[in-house]
C-alpha cells in the first residue's frame, strides 16, 4: 500500500460504515413498524372482544383491570366488599336503627350535613388530585364512584315517599323503608355482579339476566318483607341494569342505577298512592 492509497481505503471503510449503520436504522425503523401494527391489530381486536361481549357499564376499559386501583388486586376485592356492606347496611341504618324524630336535629338534617360535608370533602380531594387505598386512576380529577353513590343515596332517602303521609298515620321503619331499601340493595348487589362478569367477559345476554335475576329477588324481597307494591317489580330490576349500560363521563354509573329507579317511582307515585290518601 502507498501513501496516497491509506485515506482513499480509511474514506471507503468509512463510507462502507455509515451505509451498515444507514441499514441497521431502516432495518430498525422496519421492525418497530410491524411491532405497532401488531399491537394495534391486538387492542382493535380486544375491544371488540369487549365491546361485543362486555357487561354494559361505564368505563369498561378502565375497569377490566386492577393496574388502575390503588392497591392493586387486594383492593379491587376490598372495593367490593365495602361496596356490597356499604349500601347494603346504610339503609338499614337510616330506616331502621337510628331514631327519625322531628326538631332541631332530626334524622333528615344530621344526614344532609353529612352530605354537604362529603361534597366539600371531595372538592378538596378532586382540586389536589389525591387518590385514596381502592380508588381508581379516573377518580383522580372528577367526582369519585364513593361520592356519586352517598350523594344518590341522601336523595332516595329524602325523596322516595314513606307508604303514607306520617303526619295522618304513624309511620313505621318499614312504611319508610319500601321503596327506598329495595331501590339502594339492588345497586348493593346489581353493580359488583355485573362489574365482575364484565371482567370475564362474559356474553352480555347472560350477564343482563344475571342481573336481573339478581335485581328481582331484592325487590321479591321488598314484597314479602316490607309489603312494596308488587308490580314494580316488573320494571326496577329492567331499569336497574339498563341503567348500568351507558358510558357517561359526567355521572357514575353507582348513581344511575339509584337515580333511575327513584325517577320511575316517583313517577308512577299516583298509581301507588293515590289509593292509600283516600
Amino acid at each position: 500500500m502507498t501513501g496516497t492509497e491509506g485515506p482513499f481505503v480509511q474514506e471507503t471503510d468509512s463510507f462502507k460504515l455509515a451505509i451498515n449503520e444507514r441499514d441497521l436504522k431502516e432495518k430498525q425503523i422496519q421492525a418497530d413498524d410491524m411491532s405497532n401494527a401488531e399491537l394495534g391489530g391486538s387492542e382493535k381486536k380486544s375491544a371488540g372482544a369487549t365491546d361485543g361481549g362486555g357487561v354494559p357499564g361505564a368505563r369498561q376499559a378502565a375497569k377490566s383491570t386492577n393496574a388502575d386501583i390503588v392497591g392493586g388486586a387486594k383492593a379491587h376485592v376490598g372495593r367490593r366488599v365495602f361496596h356490597v356492606v356499604f349500601n347494603a347496611l346504610l339503609p338499614v341504618c337510616f330506616y331502621f336503627w337510628f331514631p327519625f324524630k322531628e326538631g332541631d336535629w332530626s334524622l333528615n338534617r344530621v344526614v344532609g350535613l353529612i352530605g354537604i360535608a362529603y361534597i366539600v370533602l371531595e372538592a378538596v380531594r378532586v382540586w389536589r388530585g389525591i387518590l385514596v387505598w381502592g380508588q381508581r386512576d379516573y377518580e383522580r380529577k372528577q367526582v369519585s364512584a364513593l361520592a356519586w353513590t352517598l350523594i344518590a343515596q341522601i336523595l332516595v332517602y329524602f325523596i322516595a315517599p314513606p307508604r303514607h303521609n306520617c303526619d295522618v298515620l304513624p309511620c313505621s321503619s318499614e312504611d319508610r323503608a319500601w321503596l327506598g331499601l329495595p331501590i339502594v340493595w339492588t345497586l348493593a348487589l346489581v353493580d359488583p355482579l355485573l362489574g365482575e362478569m364484565r371482567r370475564l367477559q362474559l356474553p352480555l345476554w347472560g350477564s343482563c339476566l344475571a342481573g336481573v335475576l339478581t335485581a328481582a329477588a331484592v325487590w321479591l324481597a321488598g314484597i314479602l318483607w316490607l309489603d312494596t307494591t308488587w308490580w314494580l317489580i316488573l320494571f326496577c330490576p329492567l331499569i336497574a341494569v339498563a341503567a348500568e349500560y351507558p358510558s357517561l363521563k359526567v355521572i357514575d354509573d353507582n348513581a344511575c342505577i339509584l337515580l333511575t329507579q327513584l325517577t320511575f317511582v316517583m313517577l308512577v307515585a299516583p298509581w301507588i298512592y293515590e289509593p292509600l290518601n283516600h
